[in-house]
């Protein structure tokens, strides 16, 4: 019941957030910078947070995860609005689809030493579900077919960004980057998934 509850927030929470980056995005290139803008305030916020202690490498590495992705959103936006919401919707289905999966079938762990409730099942099944909703929103969108391509090495590389943030988490000894989102922890624990597949997707256009 606690994994269904939880489940059921993360979900909850995960629309509300395509919802109002949905929002931005028709709004213009302004609301989408004032969006990203303040992720990258909160994201480099929470990374400062946890490493105050951590050393000062540690602690500016901060800046990379919170400009570079960011940067390379707007730079997706600018380039095509419907690239980015197909990229919004590879890293929310791969993250929805690795938990759900993850939680019924269970089975080996993925990397336990950094992230010991992530496992192979999850993560085969969060490669499912972001082939099968970014091929989908690939054709719906109109885009072209080497997006369909581009699902598998995006649902990859936001796994990695998943680690890396819970590789950071683990070091630092804190269990979420905050609190600010329900079901989710901090703003970091809801973007990760952009580290390293934003900046590897605008250098692919």
């Amino acid at each position: 019941m606690k994994h269904y509850c939880d489940l059921k927030v993360r979900v909850l929470s995960a629309v509300l957030l395509l919802l109002l980056c949905t929002l931005a995005i028709y709004g213009g290139s302004y609301a989408v910078c004032s969006v990203v803008l303040l992720l990258a305030v909160l994201s480099y916020q929470e990374w400062r947070d946890m490493t105050a202690d951590r050393g000062v490498v540690l602690r500016y590495l901060g800046l990379f995860v919170a400009i570079l992705p960011n940067a390379a959103l707007i730079g997706i936006h600018v380039e095509d609005v419907e690239i980015l919401i197909w990229l919004i919707v590879c890293v929310v289905s791969n993250d929805v689809g690795a938990y759900f999966i993850g939680r019924v079938i269970g089975g080996v762990r993925l990397c336990k030493s950094i992230s010991p409730n992530k496992t192979v099942s999850g993560f085969l099944g969060g490669l499912l579900s972001t082939f099968v909703c970014g091929s989908t929103f690939a054709i719906v969108l109109g885009l072209s077919m080497n997006f369909v391509l581009l699902t598998i090495p995006i649902a990859i590389l936001a796994t990695l960004g998943d680690l890396f943030e819970s590789f950071i988490k683990r070091t630092c000894s804190v269990k979420d980057s905050g609190t600010l989102l329900p079901g989710h922890g901090g703003i970091l624990d809801r973007v990760d998934g952009f580290i390293f597949s934003a900046p590897f997707l605008f250098f692919c256009l």
